[in-house]
């Protein structure tokens, strides 16, 4: 499935750069939950419609975790947890600190079950083991890495790689891409979409076949990444923890670049 998606990626990869600083500030009282949930959930943008990301308390442990909901209203309804936070950073275990869903209007609940089992996976009302935290710097407005690509390698990227899939340059591939989180060497983790136009080269029109790609990329500060291993297909925006962590490993994330 990886290389399957190989080519389409470059599609998406050098407009990474182009899609920076789009969220709001977020004004509410809770920045260190906030910046968990901003760091992992795939397609979060930091905002709600004109207004902030929606956070509501749930419960807390006796050790202070917290149990928290997190949505922008019109993409994904997630429970999270946070083991701690200090003033300068929350902490949290990776890839298996949320459960999602789709957001809809008066269903956004999950069964005690389902909570129950993420309690379980985050040691809920046990001591909290640092070792296995991750740590994010709390913000109150996603910041970005600066990758190393420039426009005039994006257009000729794009020119190159779609037509090697068939793709009209001059008919619109419609894309763009968010960044998720960061490991402590510097590797960049994006969630990136786009909808292929005209599929079949017969042109562009209201009945014009298309295709939309879901993906997940993985690159180095410095601009490189693994030629083999760089991107992966997302086919279920919701449940892809599993799938996600074993992306990351494959690409030997936070492992030494040397």
């Amino acid at each position: 499935m990886i290389k399957k998606m190989k080519y389409m990626l470059m599609i998406f990869m050098i407009s990474l750069m182009l899609v920076s600083c789009t969220s709001t500030e977020y004004k509410g009282e809770f920045p260190q939950l906030y910046s968990v949930a901003t760091h992992s959930i795939l397609g979060n943008l930091g905002y709600a419609d004109h207004t902030d990301s929606i956070i509501t308390i749930i419960e807390e442990d006796g050790f202070g975790r917290i149990l928290f909901s997190y949505t922008e209203e019109t993409t994904t309804y997630s429970i999270l947890i946070l083991q701690k936070s200090d003033e300068v950073y929350s902490y949290y275990y990776e890839d298996y600190n949320f459960i999602s869903k789709e957001f809809q209007i008066g269903n956004n609940y999950f069964s005690t079950d389902k909570i129950d089992e993420l309690k379980k996976i985050n040691d809920w009302n046990k001591e909290i083991n640092e070792s296995k935290c991750t740590k994010v710097k709390i913000e109150t407005k996603k910041s970005v890495p600066d990758l190393k690509f420039t426009e005039a390698q994006f257009e000729s990227t794009f020119k190159k790689i779609a037509k090697l899939n068939g793709y009209e340059v001059k008919y619109k591939i419609y894309r763009s891409s968010l960044y998720l989180t960061s490991d402590n060497y510097g590797r960049a983790l994006y969630y990136a979409w786009g909808i292929g136009r005209d599929v079949d080269g017969g042109g562009l029109g209201p009945n014009s076949p298309h295709v939309r790609f879901d993906i997940v990329l993985i690159i180095n500060q410095d601009g490189t990444y693994d030629e083999d291993y760089y991107v992966m297909q997302i086919e279920d925006l919701y449940t892809y923890q599993d799938i996600l962590k074993e992306f990351k490993e494959l690409n030997k994330w936070n492992q030494s670049l040397c």
